[in-house]
């Protein structure tokens, strides 16, 4: 059923339509040699069906239909689809988002309710999806206090993390969020998701003593691998990154500075991520200002 139009929803119209240069079909061989895809960060609203369909329950007992629709190669781009099945689209609070990926692994957020609950972690539900291979999801379950908002959420790749650890790992990952700590700014709480036991764990991070003082200040919104071995770049877009060994090898946490901006912030007074981002290529981080 096409929805053009619903009283009491919360999202865009236009979320509820297909762009028309999709050609709304499962990934193909070709698709599986692409070594990148752009794809939509906010999922459209629709019943789409394909190879890469997969279906699983929020914690209300709503069941998510999830399928990725696979364009031509980049620029064009790829995107989500998410439905209820026997639901109207306004079960949803707003379009459900990518808030982490790497290679064939998403994960993503949905929100039951209206447009009061978008920000309320008791209605979200968070879901790592897989498309290659046999499709899969899976929720994550209770969010807190491993997240305290759907961002700043990172995914880590075991043959990444351990190259050369062999096919049997393929489905192995890590879900990792860093948290401001409970007694001062320079202390972190790093909270990591093992797919393979399905469980979560903890530690406290602290940076060197050059940042221990009271105009220390990092909140990352975004984190990015830094190649094998488990580091992960946590990204203050204004202010720099701490990059933290996951997987507790004996690496210590370090701060990097990032560059300023080329217009100061107190003119801009804008989210960083409108003007500014940071990717690794080929092992070196690269900050990119678009003004």
């Amino acid at each position: 059923m096409a929805w053009t139009s619903l009283e009491g929803k919360h999202f865009l119209d236009s979320s509820l339509v297909l762009p028309p240069h999709g050609h709304h079909h499962a990934p193909s061989s070709d698709d599986a040699h692409r070594s990148s895809a752009l794809v939509d960060l906010m999922a459209f609203i629709a019943d789409r069906r394909n190879a890469t369909t997969a279906r699983c329950a929020m914690r209300s007992g709503l069941e998510l239909q999830v399928t990725l629709c696979v364009d031509a190669p980049p620029p064009r781009v790829s995107y989500f689809c998410v439905w209820c099945p026997g639901e109207r689209p306004t079960e949803l609070a707003t379009e459900p988002c990518i808030v982490a990926a790497e290679a064939d692994l998403v994960v993503f957020a949905a929100v039951r309710g209206n447009a009061r609950d978008i920000l309320n972690l008791d209605k979200t539900d968070v879901f790592i999806y897989q498309a290659a291979g046999a499709p899969s999801i899976r929720r994550l379950g209770d969010l807190e206090p491993h997240f305290s908002a759907v961002y700043n959420i990172g995914l880590l790749r075991h043959s990444v993390a351990h190259p050369g650890g062999g096919d049997g790992e393929h489905g192995h990952y890590y879900i990792v969020t860093l948290h401001p700590g409970y007694t001062s700014s320079w202390e972190y709480v790093l909270y990591v998701f093992d797919s393979k036991t399905g469980s979560w764990s903890d530690r406290t991070l602290s940076l060197g003593p050059e940042h221990r003082h009271s105009q220390f200040n990092c909140s990352p919104s975004k984190v990015v691998v830094l190649g094998n071995g488990g580091l992960m770049a946590f990204v203050d877009l204004w202010r720099g990154i701490i990059v933290v060994d996951v997987l507790d090898r004996g690496v210590p946490p370090r701060f990097i500075l990032l560059p300023r901006a080329l217009r100061s912030r107190r003119i801009l007074r804008m989210d960083a991520s409108i003007v500014r981002d940071v990717v690794v290529v080929d092992g070196r981080v690269k900050v990119a200002d678009c003004f």
